[in-house]
């Protein structure tokens, strides 16, 4: 409500007096959601997020500013059009981004738009060829990890930055946000553990799993089961820091499992692969069969070779 107030100055001989009212304007502003976490992003795919506020206050306010606290190339805002934040209703300001790639300190640890035409050129037509080149796929898998464990060790002033915005309105001043990012090793199949239906010795049992391109560009993607790959024990050799192998019977395996057709997007590739062509957001379900020739548990790996990870 209005305050009215009275100051009186006092010098030698003279006295002023001065009448102020000033008016105290009752509310506030909220984010939705309270926390502003934008969705883990990684190099080649850009993390966004909206800025909604709610009003409190019973007049609509006009939006002057969103200026960042501290410049970060990484963060960039980008005013919704309009400005003005109505009263008592959830209002979009705008949108903010994370791109990972503008960070000079962050090492490029995906595949996508890391080599040269000619190098991409050639990684490709390898995929098509009947020979695999195992020396060639651990030293590019070792390669990345060893990349992206140097962004972890590096602490999360890389791996979960965050950046601070100014709001500022005709009747708010200097309202801070504070977003909140973070980077991620991508995937490009949510199913890591396939799960077969049970069934009997010499019957065919079916299972589909999802393949998706996570990132802003196109994904080539080759299937292979680990038993049919050249040198499996390699693979196995260097995937036992992260599985646990000395479940993997690849004798047994290598009766029992196979690869089907994809549903959506297959290429002719080498005999016992599949292979995938996804554009960015696009997706896939590929099948796999399994026949055990005993009863007992099997279980076998299948490898997703790609231009990503």
């Amino acid at each position: 409500g209005d305050v009215a107030l009275h100051v009186a100055f006092l010098q030698w001989r003279l006295e002023f007096h001065i009448p102020l009212t000033y008016q105290a304007v009752p509310g506030a502003l909220r984010t939705i959601p309270q926390s502003l976490t934008i969705p883990p992003a990684f190099p080649g795919i850009v993390g966004d997020l909206q800025l909604r506020v709610r009003s409190l206050f019973k007049q609509d306010l006009t939006v002057l500013s969103v200026q960042p606290e501290v410049e970060d190339p990484r963060f960039q805002f980008e005013m919704t059009p309009g400005h003005v934040v109505l009263s008592d209703k959830k209002t979009t300001i705008g949108t903010v981004t994370f791109n990972p790639l503008l960070d000079g300190n962050v090492q490029q640890y995906v595949g996508v738009g890391t080599q040269g035409t000619t190098s991409r050129l050639i990684w490709l037509q390898n995929i098509l060829k009947d020979t695999f080149q195992p020396d060639e796929d651990i030293r590019d898998y070792e390669v990345l990890r060893s990349k992206w464990a140097g962004v972890q060790e590096a602490g999360r002033s890389l791996t979960s930055p965050n950046a601070t915005y100014l709001l500022s309105t005709d009747l708010v001043e200097n309202y801070r946000l504070t977003f909140q990012a973070s980077l991620r090793w991508p995937s490009i199949s949510q199913d890591t553990t396939l799960q077969l239906p049970l069934t009997h010795v010499g019957k065919e049992a079916v299972a589909e799993f999802r393949v998706f391109n996570p990132s802003n560009t196109r994904l080539v993607v080759q299937l292979i089961m680990l038993h049919d790959y050249p040198e499996p024990q390699r693979i196995l050799d260097v995937l036992s820091d992260r599985l646990d192998t000395d479940t993997i019977d690849l004798d047994g395996s290598r009766n029992s499992f196979h690869l089907m057709e994809a549903r959506e997007n297959p290429t002719i590739g080498p005999p016992f692969t599949i292979i995938l062509v996804l554009q960015a957001n696009e997706s896939s379900l590929v099948k796999i069969a399994f026949k055990p020739g005993a009863e007992k548990h099997f279980t076998s790996l299948v490898l997703l070779k790609n231009n990503l990870t």
